[in-house]
């Protein structure tokens, strides 16, 4: 009896070891259950990798097993708890079918599909669906509770952190987010009293100001000092389980917040702009002072030209190079009212490398096209106050042959917008420029992605990066010191890093009594001609500038192909000159501005010449 057991023992462990090697991917592989390959309709593993013949090996299938493992196992997790899932899995409605099909026999109809055959695709269709929503679903609990906040519910967040609810929650009512008005106050710094009689709260900030609302009223008093004003509420405070509600935006707001919803996470989102501003902008006080010392006064009146030059040369061996050249030149007047510019374009030379034998069977519109190409000239004309932009150009008669070279066409726009610009860009210091392009996706992210950037600007351009020499502060910036600035040393030892940005080279010196100058190059040689499928070629720039005059050289080489040299200056003064607001008077006008009726105005007389 022992020798018997002994033997099947033995024989038993022979069989394990034949089956090991027989089949080592099932022995070797941590499968689901059932295998996967069984999953996806297979009769047998030998089957499955034969179709899936690019995973190779065992070791292919284990990668593919753990891919989808999670999947699956959500799969059987989904359908114990929804056991009669299959009745809205197979309701062709819910898919998305629906949007290109009328019926189930069309869609089969269509592609060949047996009844049997849809079904399955359906279901597999639907599962994935189910299964992305519920994967989002724990991302985004798992992102709120790792931020501080809750799992569930309307979450508050104040400079990138949730703010904690003891007992009481905020409240979305009539598309308002209600807060217990203690619990945020006193999360801000602030402390908050209670008139039992008059059903009074008083709000007193850190810095001694006070608000003061009743429960029922939309009325708040503020009181700074001696200076008192009222204010209403969009909606009136009012209390449940025993806590003061508020509305989150109105309080924030007067108390100097940002507000921003982020519908994804549930979230309302509430940023000191005062505070991420004026802390980023006490480490940049040198590149403000050169930034704001480039900068025109918005109260003044400036004239501005433009001239542009290029010299290009096409190689040709055979017939010898063509050279070539083309100009342009630009003057504009701008104020705070108004921009009026005027401009001309001389690409004769440049035209005339054409080559003739085309031109001898050039249609008469391409022979037109290429005469007017040759000298372009053209007029713009902003109204900021009346919001009216007018443009003139001797390309129109080409576009319509009904317009002549004198007609002007005329788009309204927003004044609103051009006012706000025109203010932005006068006397927006780094931190607010940062600020206002700051975007994240989502809204809770906004905190973090100015805090990122401005760490980013900070190792670039911050005080104690400057070098000072007798009245002069100078900064010199080089693609080491961007480099290390935008990646982290992690990402500077991967290869991809350093060898993407041996294309490119940049000095770019700041000065505050100078403006700023230097040179930025672009090579591209084999290699990288190979990978990024651009021609071998060099590009190299030249500049300087300050806020009165500027100029750049441009050099591209391209290998075996053209060269092209290109010189533009700019000047600015302070000018009596007026800007015209609007074409002469009886000018031919068309207004395109949507909705115009398209016909011909007389415009109003206009203010200067």
């Amino acid at each position: 009896m022992k020798k018997r057991t002994i033997t099947l023992i033995s024989a038993v462990l022979t069989l394990a070891c034949l089956f090991s090697f027989v089949s080592p991917a099932l022995a070797a592989v941590s499968d689901l259950t059932p295998p996967l390959w069984e999953r996806e309709g297979y009769a047998s593993f030998e089957e499955f990798m034969d179709d899936y013949y690019w995973l190779e090996s065992e070791a292919g299938y284990q990668e593919y097993v753990d891919y989808y493992r999670d999947y699956y196992e959500w799969c059987d997790d989904y359908i114990a708890r929804n056991p009669n899932y299959m009745q809205e899995a197979l309701d062709f409605s819910n898919s998305w079918y629906a949007y290109y099909y009328d019926s189930r026999e069309e869609l089969m109809a269509d592609y060949g599909y047996t009844s049997e055959e849809l079904d399955k695709i359906l279901i597999e269709d639907y599962l994935w669906d189910m299964y992305y929503s519920e994967l989002e679903d724990r991302e985004r609990t798992e992102t709120r509770v790792s931020m501080g906040g809750a799992a569930d519910g309307l979450g508050v967040m104040f400079m990138g952190e949730y703010v904690k609810f003891a007992d009481a929650q905020p409240e979305l009512k009539n598309n308002r987010t209600m807060i217990p008005v203690r619990a945020v106050m006193e999360f801000l710094g602030a402390d908050v009293d209670y008139n039992a009689e008059k059903m009074g709260v008083s709000i007193i900030l850190e810095n001694g100001d006070t608000v003061y609302f009743e429960i029922g009223s939309t009325k708040v008093t503020l009181k700074s000092g001696d200076d008192e004003k009222t204010m209403a509420m969009d909606v009136a405070p009012y209390v449940s389980e025993n806590r003061t509600y508020v509305p989150l935006r109105f309080f924030s707001e007067i108390l100097g917040y940002d507000v921003f919803w982020d519908d994804y996470y549930f979230t309302a989102v509430v940023i000191d702009r005062e505070q991420l501003v004026s802390e980023l902008d006490a480490k940049l006080t040198i590149a403000n002072e050169i930034l704001f010392a480039q900068t025109t006064d918005p109260a003044k009146t400036y004239k501005s030209t433009l001239d542009l030059s290029a010299d290009i040369t096409q190689f040709d061996s055979i017939d010898g190079d063509k050279k070539s050249k083309m100009s342009a030149s630009m003057s504009a007047i701008v104020n705070s009212e108004a921009t009026d510019i005027k401009g001309k374009i001389d690409l004769t030379e440049l035209l005339s490398l054409i080559d003739s034998a085309l031109l001898e069977d050039a249609e008469d519109e391409a022979l037109a096209l290429l005469d007017a190409l040759k000298n372009i000239d053209f007029d713009i004309i902003m109204n900021n106050t009346k919001g009216a932009m007018f443009l003139r150009s001797s390309l129109l008669p080409l576009i319509d042959p009904s317009m002549t070279k004198d007609t002007w066409l005329k788009e309204s726009f927003d004044t609103d917008l051009i006012a706000e610009a025109l203010g932005a860009s006068s006397a927006m210091t780094l931190g607010e420029f940062l600020y206002s392009s700051s975007s994240s996706y989502y809204a809770i992210f906004i905190f973090e992605s100015f805090n990122e950037s401005a760490d980013m600007i900070i190792k670039v351009l911050g005080d104690d990066k400057f070098t000072t020499s007798g009245s002069d502060k100078k900064l010199t910036l080089t693609k080491d010191n961007m480099l290390r600035a935008i990646y982290t040393a992690e990402d500077l030892e991967d290869e991809y890093y350093p060898e993407l940005f041996n294309m490119f080279d940049f000095e770019i010196t700041l000065s505050k009594n100078n403006g700023i100058s230097g040179f930025a190059k672009l090579s591209v040689d084999d290699e990288f001609s190979y990978y990024y499928g651009l021609p071998k070629m060099i590009l190299s720039i030249d500049f300087s500038g300050n806020n009165t005059s500027s100029s750049a050289t441009m050099e591209l080489h391209i290998q075996n192909q053209m060269k092209m040299t290109l010189k533009l200056t700019t000047k600015t003064v302070e000018t009596n000159e007026k800007p015209r607001t609007a074409p002469p008077a009886g000018a031919d006008i068309i207004d395109e501005t949507p909705g115009a009726d398209l016909i011909p105005q007389t415009p109003d007389q206009p203010t200067g010449v």
